[in-house]
């Protein structure tokens, strides 16, 4: 198995709804995941949204949302992975709270986002801006 580690993202899933996905390994940087640069067709005050949010985010709302535990559970952390034929695959599921790891968000940020956003337009992307290589030592 040939698994792409800038492939594997964490979704945080509050009151149902996808509020925010995380790169899965938070010390490095993986410049194909920025998003693209805004076109000037398109509003300025709007942002751009990397086409992997995109998939993953349809992903969760066929496959996830209402169904993990039979919709019983309403807020979980679920790890996917998108490979590079477009297909999402289910890694893991984690309860919500601490003692999941948050990865580039802290849990007092999750638990905001997660009460403030209520729609599936409002999910949060986050994505290392600069590049670590301290970690090139391992």
């Amino acid at each position: 198995c040939n698994l792409h580690p800038s492939m594997e993202f964490r979704c945080f899933v509050y009151n149902h709804e996808l509020v925010a996905i995380s790169q899965r390994h938070p010390t490095k940087f993986y410049p194909h995941l920025q998003p693209p640069p805004p076109s000037d067709e398109s509003n300025s005050n709007s942002t751009s949204i990397h086409p992997s949010t995109t998939i993953l985010h349809a992903f969760f709302q066929t496959y996830i949302q209402h169904r993990f535990a039979n919709g019983k559970i309403h807020k979980y952390v679920v790890d996917l992975y998108l490979d590079s034929q477009e297909r999402v695959w289910v890694v893991d599921f984690n309860v919500w709270g601490s003692r999941t790891d948050g990865l580039l968000f802290d849990w007092d940020e999750l638990m905001e986002l997660g009460a403030q956003f209520g729609s599936a337009t409002d999910v949060t992307t986050t994505l290392p801006q600069t590049y670590d290589d301290d970690d090139d030592d391992d």
